[in-house]
């Protein structure tokens, strides 16, 4: 059996030796309370200051004190409570913008309370992940809940919210969308 050169072992060495300060980052952030400010970003000119003081300070406990969290979204998603959002650009059909949500391992946007209604981005029409497919002409969200209301609509109209309304839009209309999923916790 041959054996590996040593370049190998020295590169596994420093990968391990990266992931653990990698990690001890991660959890110091979540220790000391600073993912509030990275949810929104630091500037740039900020990150190696607080990357040094995490490194250099010893006494931060590990794992992290019970009840800590820091909740992380992929770039260029926006996190709010306990989920992300994605914000759309372009304008596509509903169909479309469903479905570009499901490749980002999202779906579009579901409001079961006020605040989840985005207030300050609504500005112009977007669609969200109500829908009705069936005959039973009943509005049903993309995670199978239904929304309540007693006035039937047509099928194969779509959700879409501007100015914190619902409305009703034929899903060939083309919109902007938003995808949401939960935020990961560290």
């Amino acid at each position: 059996r041959p054996r590996c050169p040593y370049w190998h072992w020295l590169a596994l060495g420093l990968t391990l030796a990266g992931n653990v300060v990698l990690l001890r980052v991660l959890t110091a952030l979540a220790a000391r309370g600073e993912c509030a400010k990275t949810a929104f970003g630091l500037h740039s000119n900020e990150w190696p200051a607080l990357f040094r003081m995490i490194i250099n300070d010893t006494s931060l406990p590990f794992p992290p004190p019970e009840g800590s969290s820091c909740k992380l979204c992929p770039k260029d998603w926006l996190l709010h409570g306990d989920k992300c959002y994605w914000f759309s650009t372009v304008f596509k059909t509903w169909e479309w913008s469903r479905d570009d949500c499901l490749m980002k391992r999202a779906q579009l946007l579901v409001i079961h309370d006020r605040e989840e209604m985005v207030k300050n981005v609504l500005y112009s029409t977007v669609w969200i992940g109500l829908n009705i497919a069936s005959p039973g002409r009943t509005w049903t969200w993309q995670d199978g809940s239904p929304l309540p209301i007693s006035d039937p609509e047509k099928e194969n109209n779509c959700g879409s919210v501007k100015k914190n309304k619902i409305l009703s839009e034929i899903c060939q209309t083309e919109s902007k969308w938003i995808c949401q999923k939960a935020a990961v916790l560290v």
